[in-house]
């Protein structure tokens, strides 16, 4: 990913847009040398969405399985 500077990034905003739509390139946005932020194509946010869902039932299965856990999560949710 190609770092682009707050400041920079506020500044070209709308062409920095064009890049990551168009050309499919990624950005981190930095601030004062820490990377704060990415800019990136949608189909790779939505990727990222697809893989995550799976993992995210597989480790609610798991939890649901574990008794304690089960329970306080019964408790929090009022069930």
């Amino acid at each position: 990913m190609k770092p682009v500077t707050i400041s920079d990034a506020r500044l070209r905003f709308f062409a920095l847009g064009n890049r990551v739509a168009k050309k499919g390139e990624r950005l981190v946005v930095t601030r004062r040398g820490k990377s704060r932020f990415a800019l990136a194509p949608v189909e790779d946010i939505e990727l990222l969405q697809r893989l995550e869902d799976p993992q995210d039932i597989r480790l609610a299965r798991k939890t649901m399985k574990e008794p304690s856990i089960r329970e306080t999560a019964k408790k929090e949710l009022g069930l």
